[in-house]
């Protein structure tokens, strides 16, 4: 494994284990956790895209993302009805299940709860893959990104909107976007993002928005499933966080690597 993996895999077990603590029940883990650790998930994805030249080849991997993501989402998905249905005999929850499995978005709950992430990565993947293949030049697509934020915030600021389910939560695309295309596009200011100046100015920033909170002069909170954004700040703290745990990530593997 490279080194290049090997970082990145300590970052995605990292993530998991904050999806888990902010699942827990906790109220501190939710609510901090949350404030980053969706976000950097479609960071690494988008890391890891590489662009195809040809509609072709941008459809032969959307099929390898259909069957990576979709068909253990459906296997897994069904798995559980399965086993409900064995626990409880209940023909009608099962059948509802199934119906929510296929629907996705804000109708997975209980046991389903996280499989959300997956419908969404996977139309992330489809759009920013179309995206990169027709706009060719960089700051159309940074009009094009600066478009899907702001029309995801207009979008969650009518309740009737924010509260209404979309299949696959097509509707959270929009801001998962820009997570995604944030990491892609940090490939090229990597040095950038691993200068210790950097860790530190993103520690303050998160310390002061946190002393902010505290203090009530602001609020902030993110949760993509519920559609609940807040301007600016869902850009600069998952940034923020991003910056410090890369390079602590980063530094962990060096100091190991360099004992053997």
């Amino acid at each position: 494994m490279s080194k290049h993996h090997s970082w990145l895999d300590a970052l995605k077990g990292l993530c998991i284990l904050t999806v888990v603590a902010g699942h827990s029940g906790s109220p501190f883990f939710h609510h901090y956790f949350f404030w980053f650790h969706m976000p950097l998930f479609f960071m690494i994805s988008g890391y890891l895209f590489h662009p195809r030249s040809r509609i072709q080849e941008v459809r032969e991997w959307i099929l390898k993302k259909w069957m990576r993501l979709l068909v253990p989402y459906f296997s897994f998905g069904l798995l559980i009805a399965a086993i409900i249905f064995v626990q409880t005999f209940n023909v009608r929850e099962v059948l509802l299940n199934i119906y929510h499995l296929c629907i996705g978005g804000r109708t997975l709950g209980y046991y389903y709860g996280v499989f959300l992430f997956v419908t969404c990565l996977f139309l992330t993947h489809l759009v920013f893959a179309y995206a990169a293949l027709l706009i060719k030049r960089k700051r159309s697509m940074v009009l094009f990104l600066a478009l899907c934020y702001f029309i995801a915030h207009i979008y969650v600021s009518f309740p009737f909107l924010q509260q209404k389910n979309i299949i696959w939560s097509a509707n959270s695309v929009l801001l998962s976007i820009c997570y995604y295309a944030i990491g892609y596009y940090s490939r090229q200011t990597f040095s950038f993002v691993e200068r210790k100046s950097t860790v530190i100015l993103s520690s303050l920033i998160i310390l002061f928005i946190v002393v902010l909170e505290k203090l009530n002069v602001l609020s902030y909170t993110l949760d993509i499933k519920a559609n609940i954004y807040t301007w600016l700040l869902d850009l600069i703290i998952p940034l923020c966080a991003a910056s410090i745990l890369v390079y602590k990530q980063k530094n962990k593997l060096n100091k190991v690597e360099q004992t053997f």
